[in-house]
């Protein structure tokens, strides 16, 4: 069972609050890290980190990503996305998000215009980049 959900067709109704969503970034650390096509995904605030985690492996293809919160540090995999949103996400970031079928990712058209533009940036490596 997982946390996040895949963005459907519209529609909806109640348990809003249960379904609200932050927009990470994703942002590439050291030279030889690939960058992502989709730099930014819509996540469940319920999510835990981990997922997160997981979601950049799956995309890079690689067993062990390493991701960091503000160029330094790697928050607890356990975690809650919107936790980590509320202490740490920044006021850049835009419109433009897209979905996949992994379930981390959303499609665009939130209603709130202030929550658009911030976002959750995550630097990830394919190498340790600090400490």
């Amino acid at each position: 069972m997982s946390t996040t959900t895949k963005e459907g067709g519209g529609g909806g109704g109640g348990g809003e609050e249960e379904e609200e969503k932050v927009i990470v970034l994703f942002k590439a650390t050291g030279g030889d890290t690939p960058l992502l096509k989709q730099r930014k995904v819509k996540v469940l605030r319920k999510a835990k980190f981990v997922d997160v985690v997981a979601y950049v492996s799956k995309l890079l293809q690689r067993a062990h990503v390493f991701v960091y919160l503000n160029d330094a540090f790697t928050p607890r995999y356990d975690e809650e996305v919107g936790r980590l949103f509320d202490w740490f996400g920044s006021g850049s970031g835009g419109g433009g998000v897209a979905g996949d079928a992994s379930g981390v990712g959303g499609g665009g058209g939130g209603r709130d215009e202030t929550k658009k533009k911030q976002v959750l940036v995550v630097n990830y490596s394919t190498q340790q980049a600090y400490g």
